[in-house]
């Protein structure tokens, strides 16, 4: 399904209109209250500074809770609502405080080391321990803080300013009468305190406001999704490595296996010897089958260490972290759950990251809103109030105390004129970023499609293997068991039992692969189709 896109329109002139009518009234009373309470006591005027942006106090996410962010997506997915009718009750962007977000620094939860995780525990303790989760969050928050930010310029900006001062002065005049020199020297002091109480409104603007408070709010929705990303990146990292060391567990308990065959093919071997059925070449030839196998298991074990480290890698755990692990069969899916073109193209709209482009398009549409209201004039209310309370000192004459006050409101309007072409050459970026930004969401679209069919086919493919290496076990299984039957009775040769041995081991690493390859294609998909947290096989 295609995603439309809404333009943006030029002017609401109407809405604007009753809108900031409502600001005026608003402004004038405001104002008057400012005015009256200057002409009293002008220098502890208290204001309030929190009035600025709302503040909510969210907790930061510590445990597996993805409801908010789905729903956000099926939101996002049927279209962009109109965010701009409450500019002051809306409180979806608003930051957490500071103390939460100190308080909720990255620290190791505790493991208990005698429990046994099983693979929805080991998800649970990687969201709350994985630093990319965290990360993202913080760039969530970061990006929410941000959009909480544009709703001051919507309120007045009240100043409180103090000006205080002394002056010192001194003055000789020499002067002649009748031939007689006369010296009049004067000294003279000034102090005084002048404090004033000043407010701008900027009440309309052509909407430039709004635009740039739509593309915080996109951008904040960005993130968002891009949280949800990285809470489902986690999910199949941890899904992913706990397979891969499931099979290495599987291939080491193989590997001993077959020793256990090559030690009994070996006495077999010996014993045919001793009694002359046998020869010492075939002896040979069953120590050489079971040295591979001991070395079969050198090398597995490796394998486990190394997928261990993965995995706990991926939860976000110390390399030494002690954890043991709950080691569970996991139904495969069958070829008739894998989803139809329909479902892929509609999944394709449900994936955190092309949601997160779009909302980057829709930001990008609303800086062509910003950048064109800049050619556009812009009004503003200012007010001031001013009182002074100064003492005149001259040498000589009383002291003067003089007091003095003053009140004004202004309604100006800036118009633009000329700029050398500036606004001009802004339009034309924010008109670039939001064609680049629309391309982009395409290829993503178009990649996000892409890595779902590839990811279908090879689940589809790993199945088939599957199926096909059990096949092969059960075969090879038989060859084995005839082979060292023939052999204990000088039926056959250790050539022919070697080789059903190699053949026997080589089907079972292959039946294992081919399951892990199919429990790792399954979460690629679900994963590719944005639905890795949804995603949970049946345990067997």
């Amino acid at each position: 399904m295609k995603q439309t896109y809404k333009q943006h329109p030029k002017e609401h002139s109407l809405q604007y209109q009753k809108r900031y009518v409502s600001y005026i009234r608003l402004g004038l009373v405001t104002l008057g209250l400012a005015l009256a309470m200057g002409c009293t006591t002008p220098i502890h005027t208290p204001h309030n500074t929190n009035k600025a942006a709302p503040n909510i106090e969210p907790t930061p996410p510590q445990t597996i809770d993805t409801t908010e962010t789905d729903n956000l997506q099926a939101e996002h997915a049927q279209g962009h609502s109109d965010t701009h009718s409450d500019l002051f009750q809306d409180e979806t962007f608003a930051p957490a405080d500071e103390a939460a977000i100190n308080n909720s620094a990255y620290q190791t939860p505790e493991v208990d080391p005698k429990h046994r995780y099983t693979l929805v525990e080991l998800i649970d303790l990687a969201q709350r321990t994985n630093p990319t989760t965290r990360i993202a969050w913080l760039h969530a928050e970061q990006a929410a803080t941000s959009a909480g930010m544009t709703k001051s310029a919507y309120l007045p900006f009240i100043s409180a300013v103090a000006v205080a001062g002394y002056q010192k002065s001194h003055r000789k005049s020499d002067f002649t009468v009748l031939d007689h020199d006369f010296e009049v020297s004067s000294r003279s002091s000034v102090r005084g305190i002048i404090p004033a109480l000043t407010l701008e409104w900027l009440l309309f603007d052509f909407g430039k406001r709004d635009a740039i408070k739509k593309a915080a709010e996109e951008l904040a929705v960005a993130s968002r999704f891009a949280l949800s990303a990285a809470h489902q990146g986690v999910i199949f990292n941890v899904t992913q490595n706990y397979f891969q060391y499931v099979n290495a567990l599987r291939q080491l308990e193989i590997s001993q296996e077959n020793l256990s065959n090559a030690d009994y093919i070996l006495e077999a071997a010996q014993a045919n010897y001793q009694t002359g059925l046998g020869t010492s070449i075939e002896v040979a030839q069953a120590k050489q089958l079971r040295a591979q196998a001991h070395l079969a298991i050198v090398k597995n074990e490796g394998e486990v260490n190394s997928s261990r480290q993965m995995l706990l890698s991926a939860i976000g755990l110390a390399p030494n972290q002690e954890l043991k692990i709950d080691i569970q069969e996991y139904s495969l899916p069958s070829a008739q759950d894998l989803p139809d073109d329909e479902a892929l193209q509609a999944a394709v709209q449900q994936r955190p990251d092309v949601q997160a482009t779009q909302s980057t398009y829709q930001a990008a549409q609303a800086g062509i809103d910003s950048a064109r209201a800049n050619f556009y004039p812009k009004i503003a209310l200012m007010g001031v109030t001013a009182g002074g309370n100064s003492r005149l000192n001259i040498q000589g004459l009383p002291t003067i105390s003089p007091r003095s006050s003053s009140t004004g409101v202004l309604l100006g309007v800036s118009i633009p004129i000329f700029d050398g072409g500036l606004r001009s050459m802004q339009l034309r970026q924010a008109r670039l970023e939001a064609d680049a930004a629309q391309r982009a969401h395409h290829k993503n679209e178009h990649d996000a499609l892409k890595e779902m069919y590839l990811a279908g086919d090879a689940l589809r493919t790993a199945l088939e293997a599957y199926n096909a290496s059990r096949t092969l076990l059960e075969a090879a299984q038989t060859t084995y068991d005839a082979a060292l039957e023939a052999y204990t009775v000088g039926l056959s040769s250790m050539t022919l039992l070697s080789e059903a041995a190699t053949g026997l081991a080589g089907a079972k690493d292959a039946h294992h692969a081919a399951y892990t390859a199919a429990q790792i294609a399954s979460a690629t998909l679900a994963f590719a189709m944005g639905e890795a947290s949804e995603y949970l096989p049946t345990v067997r």
